[in-house]
């Protein structure tokens, strides 16, 4: 099997687990389910969840579903790969895979932490690591993260090697420090 641009990328390698997606026709019914169990389900389109040890996807129809989905996949296969995951790298490597290949266009978020690096807006990897949960983030946590994790990923051969390090020391249990 070839090795998925994430496995490549990252060192995320894919497991055999089992993965469940749960579809819900509208807005209404995902929330109606999901409301009473998962009550982070009400400010998403889309969300993972390890139930009892198989890893769900619930989702509801949406015109971005594609994207909700490879977003919550990403997550699946980090948290299948990894003993634990940093926030700020789950999170950012769902937002760099969501979309395929190419087709995302990145300008105006890049454009826009441009603007705030220049007036020291950019969270640091100490402030993303203190994060408790996801329900803690915002925006510009989200934006954050994706780029610090951009960042690794593109900069250089000697930065894909350190996310892949820093990869590596989890999936082998240890903690890889701040």
């Amino acid at each position: 099997m070839q090795p998925s641009l994430l496995e490549k990328s990252a060192g995320i390698v894919a497991t055999d687990e089992r993965v469940e997606i749960v579809l819900f026709a509208s807005q209404a019914s995902y929330l109606k389910y999901l409301s009473a169990g998962l009550p982070q389900a009400r400010n998403r389109r889309a969300l993972f969840y390890k139930n009892a040890g198989v890893s769900q996807i619930y989702a509801w129809n949406n015109r971005s579903l594609m994207t909700d989905l490879r977003h919550e996949m990403v997550h699946v296969r980090v948290h299948q790969h990894l003993p634990f995951a940093p926030l700020w790298l789950d999170e950012g490597l769902a937002e760099c895979f969501e979309e395929r290949l190419g087709s995302r266009a990145d300008v105006s978020r890049r454009e826009l932490l441009r603007w705030r690096a220049r007036v020291n807006q950019v969270s640091s990897l100490r402030v993303l690591e203190r994060l408790p949960s996801a329900e803690a983030m915002d925006g510009d946590d989200y934006r954050d993260s994706w780029a610090w994790t951009s960042f690794l990923l593109a900069e250089s051969d000697e930065s894909r090697r350190v996310l892949r390090g820093y990869v590596a020391e989890i999936h082998r249990g240890e903690a890889p420090g701040a």
